[in-house]
């Protein structure tokens, strides 16, 4: 009608509004779109709808609003004039409601929603697809096919096949592959024969057999993806994790549809390749024979045999996994890019299968298969390793020189080996073992020279070949190897300890200036070496043995001064000086340092011992002086040497006494001995006392005088002796010391004795006085006689004492056999037990 909808609606007002109305705006819009006149035909739909929506055509107006605006390319007004669509004609809709009676308009309307409700979400998926970044697309499309699955659950069609097949790609878009899975597998499963002929329109539809292969494939990447994220590539926990059941159950599922499928050879291997990854070798074993046995020329053969192979020798099965390793190694070797991976596995499991034999303990196989897998493969990584395995191996089995031969191979035929230190020392010790230690030292000479700067070689295998020329008797070679550390690492922290050793070895050889070379050096080159020290302090020692007193002396005072903190060896050098200098007859620097000695002793932290000697040679220096006086000069003279005996008897006791003092056992022992030999010499002295130019009276008296004293002496002496005696019982010591003091008790009452009876004698032999009366030589007599028997009582008395002595510390020498005879002599009548 010409002038449009606003001419119809004044001619159809003025006309009453006929029942038949609506019909002329529906036509009109109908032939304008016909037309291609579709803004006129948009305006009569929309003023249809306005003015009645409950017309029973009013579906197909609103239809013919999205045609026309898809028409215009104005795709979002279209989407949304769908939108209106399925919801203004929905079934709880108001038109719906007014119409549902009208069947035919009904069946028209659903078919229209039906139409729309497809094409709505496809609009948001295509968006998507062609770029559109709104991050809702997808979820509108998903939504929107959910609603069409939902709003026609009974239908069978190809546009449910399709919404389906739509949803699978949407889920896998958005890595949502459990639920591309199941779509892909609901269209593998659905039953297309009821859907009819394929319409024309429906493109890009994918056969059920690619949507069962689609849906294996969503697994598979759902299960990567829970490796990945889930469980954080552990390959062996996700194999025991859901994601790759479902992917296994969705395997089997396609294996039994489409077993003779183009891909199901790819499929098996994805499934069998799964086990070996996620270290199932078992399974992957027996998948893996399967799928090389279905499918011998499978694309990836060689990756099928190279993981079975693997899973076999994972699996300790090394005589099957060789088998596939050969193989594989004729198929590919010399020209595949793989025949260098192939030849080290074949290597690999041929180490196993020698290790597995060294196991077991069958050396001599394992040897074997160690060596040949040197010949066959000598350029692999793990060859040096089989060279030093097959020498352990022979050395194992009592093939020592061939195992030592082998592991020295190990440096020579791979020198860039990691192993060539640890089998140099390998048959370095071998040789020791066997005690063929000049091959053991060349070995560890030669690694010195090879690995100079090397912790295990180096420094270190010069003390190796030291201590193997020792051990082979060739001090003069052990000594000169360590030496060489001074010429080959001057400042090496090891090098003063080894010039000390190469010391010590020329030293317990006897080759002292040898070994005062090597200390020399130690203490001159390395002064703040712990070393030092000792190197040093050995000198004077040396020196010593060499009897060379006097430099000796000289190199103890040099000691001193250089170290004066180790209180032990200075204690030592003051003592070894002093008696060096004793020896040399400077007694002043002697007892200098004996003094110095037992001085330093008190807060040393130092046993005694050495203070002790040294109060000990002090005192035996002041003893030498008093026992070699000899009182028979004139009274003058003798008043003299008694005074300088007095003068050297007060130090030699006091310094005694302070070897007792330091309370150890010999040097104490000694002293007290010596204390009490002091008095017997002085008794001694006194006893042989002469004095010249006297006779008559006066050599009488002098003599009786001396002869008087000697017991005094004596009793000093026994007093002494004793306390030696007392310590032997009292702790039950056993020493030479109480054993001489108990001789040198019993000798003091013999000579207390004998003196005693030299005095009575000397009593009867006093010249009487002449011219006296008779009575007067009378009464002298016998006042001679009455001292000369006192002093028999008394030498009685002291022979008796002697013997209760000797009882008393169970004594029996010869001087108490000699007592025992005195005083048989003197007494007849005495009880001798």
């Amino acid at each position: 009608m010409d002038g449009g909808v606003d001419s119809a609606s004044n001619f159809l007002s003025a006309q009453g509004h006929p029942a038949w109305e609506m019909d002329v705006y529906y036509q009109m819009g109908m032939k304008n779109k016909s037309h291609d006149r579709l803004d006129e035909a948009l305006k009569a739909f929309h003023y249809l709808l306005g003015k009645d929506p409950t017309y029973s055509k009013a579906p197909s107006a609103d239809l013919g609003i999205v045609d026309i605006l898809t028409l215009q390319k104005k795709a979002e007004e279209a989407q949304d004039a769908r939108l209106q669509l399925a919801q203004r004609y929905a079934e709880n809709s108001e038109w719906y409601r007014v119409n549902a009676s009208n069947k035919a308009a009904v069946d028209e309307a659903n078919a229209e929603v039906h139409q729309v409700m497809y094409e709505i979400p496809v609009y948001y998926h295509q968006k998507n697809e062609a770029g559109d970044t709104d991050q809702t697309l997808l979820l509108k499309a998903e939504a929107g096919y959910r609603n069409y699955l939902d709003r026609f659950p009974d239908e069978i069609s190809w546009n449910i096949y399709q919404v389906h097949q739509h949803l699978a790609v949407l889920y896998s878009k958005i890595k949502a592959y459990p639920q591309s899975a199941h779509e892909w597998r609901w269209c593998a499963t659905s039953d297309t024969t009821r859907m009819g002929k394929v319409p024309g329109d429906k493109k890009n539809l994918v056969s059920k057999q690619d949507a069962a292969y689609n849906a294996v494939l969503m697994m598979d990447e759902a299960r990567i993806t829970a490796l990945k994220d889930v469980y954080h590539n552990d390959t062996a926990a996700a194999f025991a994790g859901p994601e790759t059941k479902d992917y296994l159950e969705y395997v089997d599922w396609f294996t039994n549809l489409y077993g003779n499928s183009p891909v199901i050879a790819e499929v098996a291997y994805n499934a069998a390749i799964l086990d070996y990854e996620a270290k199932q070798y078992d399974s992957a074993i027996r998948s893996l024979t399967s799928l090389i046995t279905k499918f011998p020329n499978h694309p990836r053969a060689v990756l099928i045999r190279r993981a079975l192979a693997q899973s076999l020798l994972v699996s300790g099965r090394y005589d099957e996994a060789a088998k596939q390793f050969l193989i594989l190694q004729s198929k590919l070797c010399p020209f595949d890019s793989q025949c260098a991976d192939i030849k080290k596995s074949v290597a690999s499991t041929m180490f196993k299968q020698a290790e597995t034999q060294e196991k077991g303990r069958d050396f001599s196989n394992a040897s074997q298969k160690f060596e040949q897998l040197v010949r066959d493969y000598h350029d692999v990584d793990i060859a040096d390793k089989a060279m030093f395995e097959a020498g352990v191996s022979a050395d194992s089995a009592g093939n020592h020189e061939e195992g030592a031969r082998l592991l020295l191979r190990v440096a020579q035929d791979y020198p860039n080996s990691d192993l060539r230190i640890k089998a140099m020392l390998k048959a370095a010790n071998i040789y020791m073992t066997e005690q063929k230690y000049p091959d053991a030292a060349n070995v560890f000479l030669k690694l010195q020279n090879d690995f100079p700067n090397d912790s295990l070689g180096g420094i270190q295998a010069l003390a190796w070949a030291a201590d193997a020329y020792e051990k082979a008797h060739s001090e003069r070679q052990a000594g000169q190897t360590y030496e060489s550390a001074y010429r080959l690492y001057p400042t090496g922290d090891k090098t003063p300890g080894y010039l000390y050793n190469a010391g010590q070895i020329y030293e317990t050889a006897k080759w002292y200036s040898d070994a005062m070379d090597a200390y020399r050096l130690v203490f001159q080159n390395y002064p703040a070496s712990q070393f030092a020290p000792d190197a040093m302090f050995s000198i004077p020692l040396l020196l010593d043995k060499q009897g060379d007193k006097a430099n000796a002396a000289q190199a103890y005072d040099e000691y001193v001064a250089k170290y004066p903190g180790d209180k032990a060896k200075v204690l030592q050098a003051y003592l070894n000086a002093g008696k060096n200098y004793e020896s040399l007859g400077d007694e002043a620097q002697a007892l200098s340092h004996y003094a110095k000695c037992t001085a330093l002793q008190s807060g040393s932290g130092v046993p005694p011992a050495m203070a002790s000697e040294a109060a000990y040679r002090a005192g035996d220096i002041y003893y030498q002086k008093v026992a070699v006086i000899r009182l028979d000069g004139t009274k003058s003279q003798n008043d003299g040497r008694i005074k300088g005996m007095q003068e050297n008897l007060i130090p030699a006791i006091q310094y005694y006494a302070k070897a007792v003092q330091f309370a150890e056992e010999e040097w104490a022992l000694r002293a007290t001995l010596k204390m009490g030999d002091l008095f017997s010499t002085i008794a001694l002295i006194s006893d042989n006392q002469r004095v010249a130019g006297l006779s008559g009276d006066d050599r009488f008296r002098v003599s009786i005088e001396a002869k008087a004293s000697v017991p005094n002496y004596l009793d000093k002496a026994s007093e002494i002796y004793k306390k030696n005696l007392e310590i032997g019982l009292s702790q039950n010591i056993e020493s030479p010391w109480i054993d001489t003091s108990g001789t040198r008790l019993m000798e003091t009452y013999v000579f207390k004795g004998r003196a005693l009876e030299d005095l009575a004698q000397l009593f009867l032999k006093v010249p009487l006085p002449e011219g006296g009366t008779p009575a007067d030589i009378a009464q002298a007599k016998d006042q001679l006689k009455k001292a000369s028997d006192e002093q028999v009582s008394k030498a009685i008395d002291n022979y008796r004492e002697g013997l209760k002595v000797a009882q008393t510390y169970y004594l029996d020498n010869a001087a108490r056999t000699q007592i025992v005879s005195r005083l048989r002599a003197l007494d007849p009548t005495s009880r001798i037990s």
